[in-house]
């Protein structure tokens, strides 16, 4: 199976992490407290983007664009990493994890895993703050903060604060209406990265409020009907392949499904949603991984969790809800 991981010329993935190895093997293992500048060099990340002009074929001569086109490449390998716009502001690798120093130094944060994909044209960092909590006697989650961008017009640079449970490594955004759990900033602006630490807030009342709704989802039962009711709301009726597939997650499949506090609850529901949707989308590992780290079906799980805790508040909200 091709990985979308780059690699060094000696065949090293361009991904480093702490801890445990990864689920797909792949990537250095550094430890604890490793210098930025190592995990820079470690996961691929040591490399400058730059733009030039975009030329064209004719029959009779190669032309310039004189438009509002621009390749940006690699200045290491000179490898194109897409086209965009002449007006497209670049966030640099390096950047990225810079984005870390002061919570790294400072605020006691982590950094968990960093890396490259598809050729160094997207780019990621993930840190966990050290909040955690447990639901139940097996139930683990703890709290992270990404950021993720890309230099071929396919994504904004995005902060996003995300909890990982731990037995599935699945995400789910914290969700609180006093607070951003998912920040996006436009390549047609300087990334600011403080200003983006401003705006995301770290507080940990917002994690105590995620920790609550979780307990409550943990104590919500669900009926067979509930369930099917649930699943056909969320996704629509007739998605037949996504609703067999969380429901088999939620009947025991899923990792963790056996715990006390996912067996026939609302928390176990939200959990096979997400699962389905970091892990089960896209046709390899290579972009599930994308999917989960960069994508994960953020607004579906959002919905999903809104709706079990209207289903907490109202038993007889699920009967009705529809997609």
């Amino acid at each position: 199976m091709a990985h979308e991981l780059d690699s060094f010329i000696d065949g090293r993935a361009r991904m480093a992490y702490v801890g445990d190895t990864p689920w797909h093997g792949l990537g250095q293992q550094l430890t604890v407290g490793a210098p930025l500048e190592t995990w820079a060099a470690e996961a691929g990340m040591d490399f400058n983007i730059v733009g030039a002009p975009v030329l064209f074929q004719r029959t009779d001569k190669t032309i310039a664009d004189q438009g509002s086109k621009q390749v940006l490449y690699r200045e290491d390998t000179g490898a194109a990493l897409g086209v965009v716009g002449n007006k497209y502001k670049v966030v640099q690798p390096i950047e990225v994890l810079e984005f870390f120093r002061d919570l790294v130094e400072d605020q006691g944060f982590e950094l968990e895993t960093a890396g490259v994909l598809f050729g160094g044209a997207k780019y990621w960092a993930l840190a966990r703050t050290g909040n955690s909590f447990k639901i139940g006697d097996n139930d683990i989650l703890k709290d992270y903060l990404m950021l993720a961008t890309a230099c071929d017009g396919t994504l904004r640079t995005t902060a996003r604060r995300t909890s990982v449970r731990v037995v599935c490594n699945n995400t789910l955004n914290l969700s609180n209406k006093d607070a951003m759990s998912d920040i996006k900033v436009s390549h047609s602006s300087v990334f600011d990265g403080n200003a983006v630490k401003t705006e995301l807030g770290l507080r940990a009342d917002d994690w105590d409020d995620f920790k609550v709704k979780a307990e409550i989802l943990s104590t919500t039962h669900l009926t067979d009907l509930q369930a099917v009711k649930f699943v056909q709301g969320l996704y629509g009726e007739n998605n037949h392949t996504q609703i067999s597939k969380t429901l088999q997650l939620y009947s025991g499949q899923g990792l963790g499904a056996e715990y006390d506090t996912s067996r026939d609850t609302a928390w176990g529901m939200l959990n096979a949603v997400t699962e389905v949707a970091d892990w089960h989308q896209g046709k390899s590992q290579d972009r599930r991984l994308e999917a989960a780290w960069l994508y994960g079906g953020v607004s579906l799980k959002m919905r999903a969790m809104e709706m079990l805790m209207q289903a907490a508040n109202n038993p007889s909200y699920l009967l009705t809800a529809t997609a």
